[in-house]
């Protein structure tokens, strides 16, 4: 059994525990990451890397929020990349693990078919699927998607929401039962799944990009906290 987690984070990491066990099926034998990001270095967050590229930058500190959040930009120069990731592996495959992966985030500037703005999980080695949670332009510039089948800078396979983009905060959720099906949704709207097909090379850490493609136009993702469940 785990303990309830006190504080800011505990109504939703909370539900959002209990939704990923019972999801799963994992039990005892679960492991969890959980970041609300309180803990920060002026480059990325605590334990985490930072992957930038071009006008690409990693904020925190953010004037106007209550804190808690990180924020990545592309920059307005085309293929701007605002990037940080885990340090550590935490799922070996999306396909065969039984996995549960949660976020609040937001996409506060406008989006358009180039823009990729997501977090999820992705592999460190290899060209294993991604599974990333978000703004994916190139699949649809109005709804929200999660991303698989493919290297997250470049798959168009994904999960399409009902849930439009905004400058909102949104909760997203993807997981799998170890069955190869992934399955999520995103503000607790009817479940998404799909089968998966792309072959599982490599283990996977979390992931975290702002990116506008050949689009020279600023590109911006908030997030408030991530959730992984993972079998131990």
């Amino acid at each position: 059994m785990y303990a309830a987690i006190p504080g800011r984070f505990a109504d939703d990491f909370n539900k959002y525990f209990a939704r990923g066990i019972a999801a799963t099926g994992l039990t005892n034998n679960a492991g969890f990451y959980w970041e609300d990001f309180t803990a920060c270095g002026t480059t990325a967050p605590n334990g985490w890397i930072a992957g930038h590229s071009g006008t690409g930058a990693f904020s925190r500190l953010l004037a106007g929020t209550k804190g808690g959040l990180i924020q990545l930009t592309s920059g307005g120069t085309a293929n701007g990349i605002g990037e940080v990731y885990t340090e550590n592996n935490i799922v070996s495959s999306a396909l065969t693990d039984r996995f549960y992966y949660a976020t609040k985030f937001s996409v506060t500037t406008t989006i358009d078919a180039e823009t990729r703005c997501f977090n999820g999980l992705y592999a460190t080695a290899g060209t294993a699927n991604a599974v990333t949670l978000g703004a994916v332009g190139p699949i649809s510039a109005t709804k929200y998607v999660i991303l698989y089948d493919g290297n997250y800078s470049s798959s168009t396979t994904g999960l399409t929401s009902t849930v439009s983009v905004d400058t909102a905060s949104h909760i997203g959720e993807a997981y799998c039962q170890g069955d190869n099906v992934l399955r999520g949704r995103f503000d607790d709207e009817a479940e998404l799944s799909a089968t998966q097909s792309s072959t599982a090379t490599g283990a996977y850490a979390v992931i975290a990009s702002a990116r506008n493609q050949a689009t020279g136009a600023v590109r911006t993702l908030r997030i408030d906290w991530v959730l992984c469940i993972f079998p131990r």
